[in-house]
């Protein structure tokens, strides 16, 4: 229960907390606790004295999911009591990186439209509740959505992203931002040259194992934008 509905509290976004302040009961924070629940499943499983854990566990799971389904139409709600429907769920990695495939299909494709419908200039904000987008987030839900469908991996998808990159809204910025405006490019305020931003890798730590090197490419560009764009240029090498 304490997965599926969690009491009025700040999400570990601190750009979503501060400006939306606290809230119950919100979708990304319920799904990443049941998929906590279900990986349970798997690490009780070897063990014989909790085999009967592991079937409490995984009934709960299960459960909590179809519950959490209808509660959050499809995960496209920040919360289960939101009526908006913009928002990245980005805790759909971890269901695809601890290789879980948890959450159904059926969610995934409501989250492929609702992503690129979501879409401004510069990027895809993470909530609804206010119009701030975050390099890392957008490429955790981007890696999600194209693991059982690699067809969403195009240009398209990444044209917002590319678009930040090219026109580096804030010139005296030395190195990508975490956290912008999705609208105007404006970056927030203290989120330049933080490691966050290697969540641009998502993507690849999916293919473990089918991507051996990363081959840079290099772009004639001598303006600082130009600088900034070599990060998209790592994902695009992947992509082709």
């Amino acid at each position: 229960d304490n997965a599926l509905f969690h009491s009025t509290q700040v999400t570990g976004d601190w750009f979503v907390g501060d400006t939306a302040g606290p809230a119950a009961n919100m979708t990304n924070v319920a799904l990443k606790g049941l998929i906590a629940l279900r990986s349970m499943v798997e690490i009780q499983n070897p063990l014989i004295d909790r085999s009967s854990e592991s079937s409490k566990c995984l009934n709960a799971a299960n459960s909590g999911l179809e519950q959490w389904i209808r509660l959050s139409d499809y995960g496209t709600k920040f919360t289960y009591q939101s009526n908006a429907k913009n928002h990245l769920l980005h805790a759909l990695y971890a269901d695809k990186l601890l290789g879980l495939n948890f959450v159904p299909e059926s969610v995934h494709e409501r989250q492929r439209i609702q992503l690129t419908s979501s879409m401004k200039r510069y990027g895809v904000p993470l909530t609804d509740q206010n119009n701030f987008a975050t390099i890392a987030h957008q490429y955790f839900t981007i890696a999600a959505l194209t693991a059982s469908n690699s067809s969403f991996l195009g240009n398209s998808t990444f044209r917002a992203i590319k678009n930040y990159t090219e026109a580096l809204i804030n010139p005296n910025l030395t190195a990508l931002v975490d956290t912008y405006d999705a609208t105007t490019g404006v970056a927030a305020a203290g989120s330049a040259a933080r490691g966050s931003v290697g969540g641009v890798f998502a993507i690849l730590a999916l293919r473990k194992g089918e991507v051996k090197t990363i081959q840079p490419i290099g772009t004639s560009s001598a303006n600082s934008a130009g600088k900034m764009d070599e990060l998209w240029l790592y994902t695009r090498s992947y992509m082709h």
